[in-house]
This record gives C-alpha cells, sequence and structure tokens, in this order.
C-alpha cells in the first residue's frame, strides 16, 4: 500500500512538469515572476526550488542557533548532549541541503534552474 501511495505522488508530481510548456495563471501574483497573466510553469517551479533552499537554509541556521542557546544555558549533562546533537543534526541537514544544490548544479546547470523544462 505504502509503495502505491508513494508511487502515485511522484506520477502526479512529475506528469504536469512533463508538459514543459504548460501555462499557470496564479491566483494572487507571486514575488519575483512578472505579473503577466500566465508564465510557464517552470519558472514556478525554479521559484519554489529557490525558496525551497532558502528555507531549509534558515531553518537550518535557526537550529543551529536554538541547539547553541540549549547547549549553553543548560547545567545538566543529558541537556547538553541534546543541545549538542541538535547542532550536528542542523550541520548535517545544512550540508546535504548544500549538497544537492551542489551536485544539482554540476552535473548540469540547467537543472538547478530548470530552463530544461521550457523546452
Amino acid at each position: 500500500m505504502r509503495i502505491a501511495t508513494h508511487l502515485f505522488v511522484v506520477i502526479a508530481m512529475v506528469f504536469p512538469l512533463a508538459a514543459g510548456a504548460a501555462e499557470f495563471v496564479p491566483i494572487a501574483p507571486i514575488p519575483g515572476l512578472p505579473t503577466n497573466t500566465s508564465a510557464p510553469l517552470s519558472e514556478y517551479v525554479n521559484i519554489v526550488f529557490n525558496l525551497a533552499i532558502t528555507v531549509g537554509a534558515v531553518a537550518a541556521v535557526m537550529m543551529i542557533a536554538y541547539g547553541g542557546i540549549e547547549y549553553m544555558l543548560s547545567a545538566a549533562l543529558p541537556q547538553q548532549k541534546d543541545g549538542k546533537t541538535k547542532i550536528q543534526n542542523a550541520f548535517l541537514g545544512l550540508a546535504l541541503l548544500l549538497l544537492v544544490y551542489l551536485i544539482l548544479f554540476v552535473i548540469n546547470p540547467d537543472l538547478v534552474s530548470l530552463k530544461a523544462l521550457e523546452q
């Protein structure tokens, strides 16, 4: 059942992207895009991709700060270990996030800007 659900989600996400020339008309204007009545779907996917990378990086930095505060303010050893674990996990998440971007950029810079969907 889980495999069927995952397969459905992947197909539902990839199938609309296969039609790269698909036009999307937003209900409200999206920052970073021209205020045309419609734009290629690839522009919206590109904005969401860049936004997700930015939000992930900001969340990782916030978790590093939170873990550092928890580490500094805790006097008990188990709480210090929790703070240290939060910092390590945040650095790992940030490294994975940047590694994904770097791998896609090294393979083909168009994968990061998603210009391939416009063709």
